[in-house]
């Protein structure tokens, strides 16, 4: 109920939809969500988003794990959908003590879930490509603690950092199977994910490099070979429309 959308943006989705031939989504996450609403799956292409930024992070190795308290970033809007509370609240009274940054912009409930904590957070609001960047390369951990997000480019942005990620059952990014995942309404899973990362220096390591890997294949030559398989699919799908139209006519 919290994070349900206006009727309006509802209804208009909705029309949006009924009269679109293809439908261009962010991650086959979001294509299930739509397949349970009844859409058909010939209408449905998935086309993963370029990587925003020049990144150019490198694997981490041991020493760069050498902090006496983990460095923990969030990014994103400072919001309930978000993860806002579950992360301030691990903070205030989970099992595990780490430095916590946050990047984003505010919102209004981001001073009432602030007024929560009893310990202190780094708030840095919205930052440019470059200070993002400084952020991602400085941290031990980017934990994406959301309810529901189709995508979550900040992963990949971490990812092609060299940063370990830590991210909820509710975000749709395709991590490979070494990524943890908790579900995003336990906040005990979330605080028992990060008691397990806090100090395990070499799988930090290891997930460091296979998510270099994977961010690699956010390219702009994979999205180009996406567009034009959706353009493929679109062509052909009006090609065997029109054709259809044609036997009726005669």
């Amino acid at each position: 109920m919290l994070f349900r959308s206006p009727a309006w943006v509802a209804e208009r989705k909705d029309a949006e939809l009924a009269i679109a031939d293809r439908v261009v989504l962010l991650s086959k996450f979001q294509k299930e969500t739509y397949l349970m609403a009844g859409l058909e799956p010939d209408r449905l292409n998935v086309m993963s988003p370029v990587e925003a930024l020049t990144l150019e992070g490198r694997p981490r190795n041991l020493t760069d794990f050498q902090s006496s308290r983990m460095r923990v970033l969030f990014v994103g809007r400072l919001n309930l959908n978000k993860g806002l509370a579950s992360i301030l609240e691990c903070l205030s009274h989970g099992p595990t003590r780490f430095d916590l940054t946050l990047v984003g912009a505010k919102t209004p409930e981001t001073a009432a879930l602030l007024k929560r904590v009893s310990a202190p957070v780094n708030i840095l609001g919205v930052l440019g490509r470059d200070a993002l960047k400084r952020q991602y390369l400085t941290h031990d951990l980017l934990v994406m603690p959301t309810v529901m997000e189709s995508f979550g480019l900040v992963g990949v942005e971490a990812a092609a950092c060299g940063l370990p990620v830590l991210c909820s059952d509710g975000v749709g990014v395709p991590f490979p199977d070494s990524v943890p995942r908790f579900n995003a309404m336990n906040l005990q899973a979330l605080e028992t994910s990060i008691t397990e990362l806090d100090g395990a220096r070499e799988r930090l390591v290891r997930l460091s490099a296979e998510l270099r890997d994977f961010a690699s294949i956010f390219s702009r030559s994979a999205f180009d070979r996406q567009a034009l398989s959706a353009l493929g699919c679109w062509r052909n799908g009006v090609a065997q429309k029109e054709g259809a139209a044609s036997e009726d006519r005669t």
